[in-house]
Protein backbone atom coordinates (compact mmCIF):
# COMPACT_ATOMS: atom_id res chain seq x y z
CA UNK A 1 0.00 0.00 0.00
CA UNK A 2 2.57 2.36 1.20
CA UNK A 3 4.70 1.17 -2.16
CA UNK A 4 1.19 2.25 -4.28
CA UNK A 5 2.05 6.06 -2.58
CA UNK A 6 5.43 5.83 -2.84
CA UNK A 7 5.41 5.37 -6.65
CA UNK A 8 3.38 7.80 -7.27
CA UNK A 9 4.09 11.01 -5.30
CA UNK A 10 7.45 12.50 -4.31
CA UNK A 11 8.50 12.62 -0.71
CA UNK A 12 7.74 16.43 -0.13
CA UNK A 13 4.36 15.64 -1.71
CA UNK A 14 3.58 13.13 0.28
CA UNK A 15 5.05 14.79 3.71
CA UNK A 16 2.64 18.13 2.79
CA UNK A 17 -0.49 15.22 2.46
CA UNK A 18 0.47 13.95 5.89
CA UNK A 19 1.16 17.50 7.31
CA UNK A 20 -2.09 18.58 6.02
CA UNK A 21 -4.00 15.74 7.83
CA UNK A 22 -2.43 16.15 11.14
CA UNK A 23 -3.35 19.52 10.64
CA UNK A 24 -7.20 18.99 9.71
CA UNK A 25 -7.30 16.10 12.61
CA UNK A 26 -5.68 18.33 15.29
CA UNK A 27 -8.71 20.98 13.88
CA UNK A 28 -11.39 18.32 14.67
CA UNK A 29 -9.78 17.13 17.73
CA UNK A 30 -9.51 20.87 19.00
CA UNK A 31 -13.15 21.28 17.85
CA UNK A 32 -14.99 18.41 18.60
CA UNK A 33 -13.09 15.81 20.81
CA UNK A 34 -13.29 17.86 24.16
CA UNK A 35 -17.44 16.96 23.25
CA UNK A 36 -17.04 13.03 22.89
CA UNK A 37 -13.99 12.35 24.61
CA UNK A 38 -14.41 8.97 25.07
CA UNK A 39 -15.51 8.21 21.75
CA UNK A 40 -12.55 9.97 20.28
CA UNK A 41 -10.13 7.55 22.43
CA UNK A 42 -12.40 4.38 21.17
CA UNK A 43 -12.06 5.59 17.31
CA UNK A 44 -8.35 5.83 17.93
CA UNK A 45 -8.05 2.21 19.90
CA UNK A 46 -9.84 0.81 17.15
CA UNK A 47 -7.76 2.38 14.21
CA UNK A 48 -4.55 1.12 16.13
CA UNK A 49 -6.09 -2.78 16.54
CA UNK A 50 -6.59 -2.25 12.80
CA UNK A 51 -2.86 -0.45 12.32
CA UNK A 52 -1.26 -3.60 14.33
CA UNK A 53 -3.48 -6.12 12.20
CA UNK A 54 -2.64 -4.59 9.20
CA UNK A 55 0.98 -4.42 10.20
CA UNK A 56 1.64 -8.10 11.37
CA UNK A 57 0.13 -9.02 7.95
CA UNK A 58 2.75 -7.32 6.36
CA UNK A 59 5.38 -8.14 8.10
CA UNK A 60 5.03 -11.09 9.39
CA UNK A 61 1.83 -13.42 8.64
CA UNK A 62 1.84 -12.81 4.69
CA UNK A 63 5.32 -14.07 4.44
CA UNK A 64 6.89 -17.81 3.68
CA UNK A 65 8.83 -19.05 6.32
CA UNK A 66 12.89 -19.55 5.06
CA UNK A 67 16.15 -20.83 6.50
CA UNK A 68 18.11 -17.84 5.97
CA UNK A 69 18.13 -15.76 9.44
CA UNK A 70 20.40 -12.47 8.04
CA UNK A 71 21.27 -9.48 10.75
CA UNK A 72 22.60 -6.68 9.24
CA UNK A 73 25.23 -4.35 11.14
CA UNK A 74 23.54 -1.14 12.63
CA UNK A 75 22.96 1.81 10.27
CA UNK A 76 24.42 -0.15 6.98
CA UNK A 77 20.96 0.67 5.35
CA UNK A 78 21.71 4.73 6.26
CA UNK A 79 25.16 4.66 5.33
CA UNK A 80 23.79 2.96 1.79
CA UNK A 81 21.19 5.41 1.13
CA UNK A 82 22.44 8.59 2.34
CA UNK A 83 26.76 8.08 1.46
CA UNK A 84 26.56 5.53 -1.34
CA UNK A 85 23.14 7.13 -2.48
CA UNK A 86 21.33 4.00 -2.54
CA UNK A 87 17.57 4.96 -3.80
CA UNK A 88 15.83 1.72 -2.79
CA UNK A 89 17.37 1.81 0.80
CA UNK A 90 16.22 5.73 0.97
CA UNK A 91 12.71 4.59 0.08
CA UNK A 92 12.82 1.50 2.59
CA UNK A 93 13.74 3.76 5.32
CA UNK A 94 11.54 6.43 4.24
CA UNK A 95 8.39 3.29 4.12
CA UNK A 96 9.21 2.38 7.86
CA UNK A 97 9.30 5.56 9.25
CA UNK A 98 6.08 5.95 7.53
CA UNK A 99 4.54 3.13 8.87
CA UNK A 100 4.79 4.42 12.63
CA UNK A 101 3.86 7.83 11.99
CA UNK A 102 0.30 7.08 12.56
CA UNK A 103 1.13 4.63 15.64
CA UNK A 104 2.71 7.67 16.98
CA UNK A 105 0.14 9.93 16.69
CA UNK A 106 -3.04 7.55 17.54
CA UNK A 107 -1.57 6.47 20.82
CA UNK A 108 -0.97 10.24 21.84
CA UNK A 109 -4.67 10.44 21.69
CA UNK A 110 -5.28 7.75 24.28
CA UNK A 111 -3.09 8.78 26.86
CA UNK A 112 -3.92 11.59 29.43
CA UNK A 113 -0.32 13.04 30.60
CA UNK A 114 2.30 14.59 28.41
CA UNK A 115 5.00 12.29 30.45
CA UNK A 116 3.14 9.52 28.95
CA UNK A 117 4.56 9.93 25.50
CA UNK A 118 7.89 8.30 26.41
CA UNK A 119 5.85 5.35 27.46
CA UNK A 120 4.72 5.66 23.36
CA UNK A 121 7.72 5.68 22.14
CA UNK A 122 8.88 2.66 24.22
CA UNK A 123 5.74 0.63 22.92
CA UNK A 124 6.74 1.86 18.71
CA UNK A 125 10.69 -0.05 19.88
CA UNK A 126 8.74 -3.31 21.65
CA UNK A 127 6.38 -3.55 18.49
CA UNK A 128 9.08 -3.24 16.18
CA UNK A 129 11.60 -5.12 17.81
CA UNK A 130 9.04 -7.46 17.92
CA UNK A 131 8.56 -8.26 15.22
CA UNK A 132 11.93 -8.26 14.22
CA UNK A 133 12.34 -11.31 16.55
CA UNK A 134 9.66 -12.92 14.65
CA UNK A 135 11.47 -12.63 11.49
CA UNK A 136 14.73 -13.88 12.97
CA UNK A 137 12.99 -16.50 14.53
CA UNK A 138 10.96 -18.09 11.69
CA UNK A 139 12.95 -17.06 9.02
CA UNK A 140 10.75 -14.38 7.46
CA UNK A 141 13.23 -11.98 6.04
CA UNK A 142 15.76 -9.93 6.73
CA UNK A 143 16.76 -8.50 10.46
CA UNK A 144 17.54 -5.07 10.60
CA UNK A 145 18.25 -3.19 13.58
CA UNK A 146 17.60 -0.62 11.07
CA UNK A 147 14.24 -1.42 10.75
CA UNK A 148 13.70 -0.67 14.53
CA UNK A 149 15.46 2.68 14.28
CA UNK A 150 13.35 3.72 11.37
CA UNK A 151 9.94 2.47 13.08
CA UNK A 152 11.63 4.31 16.50
CA UNK A 153 11.94 7.68 14.65
CA UNK A 154 8.29 7.35 12.88
CA UNK A 155 6.71 6.73 16.31
CA UNK A 156 8.75 9.90 17.64
CA UNK A 157 7.25 11.88 14.29
CA UNK A 158 3.91 10.81 15.35
CA UNK A 159 3.94 11.95 18.28
CA UNK A 160 5.66 15.55 17.58
CA UNK A 161 2.77 16.22 14.87
CA UNK A 162 0.56 15.33 17.53
CA UNK A 163 1.36 17.62 19.61
CA UNK A 164 2.05 20.40 16.81
CA UNK A 165 -0.69 19.81 14.96
CA UNK A 166 -3.13 20.03 18.07
CA UNK A 167 -1.07 22.46 19.13
CA UNK A 168 -0.69 24.93 15.87
CA UNK A 169 -4.99 24.17 15.19
CA UNK A 170 -5.95 25.17 18.26
CA UNK A 171 -3.67 28.92 17.70
CA UNK A 172 -6.00 28.74 14.61
CA UNK A 173 -9.17 28.16 15.53
CA UNK A 174 -8.72 30.57 18.64
CA UNK A 175 -7.53 33.36 16.14
CA UNK A 176 -10.54 32.50 13.41
CA UNK A 177 -12.79 33.20 16.31
CA UNK A 178 -11.48 36.51 17.54
CA UNK A 179 -11.70 36.89 13.73
CA UNK A 180 -15.65 36.16 13.71
CA UNK A 181 -16.18 38.31 16.90
CA UNK A 182 -15.11 40.88 15.15
CA UNK A 183 -16.83 40.89 12.27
Amino acid sequence: MYRFFYDRLSFTSLLTIILIGYFFWGWIKGSFASIHRIIWKASHGFFIAVWLAVFAYITVLSREPGTIHSIMPPMWSYKSAFIDGNYDLFQEIYLNIFLFIFFGAAACEIIEHNWWYASVAVIGIVISAGVEFLQYRFGLGLVEIDDVISNFLGTLLGISLSIFAVRFSEKVRKGFLKWLKKS
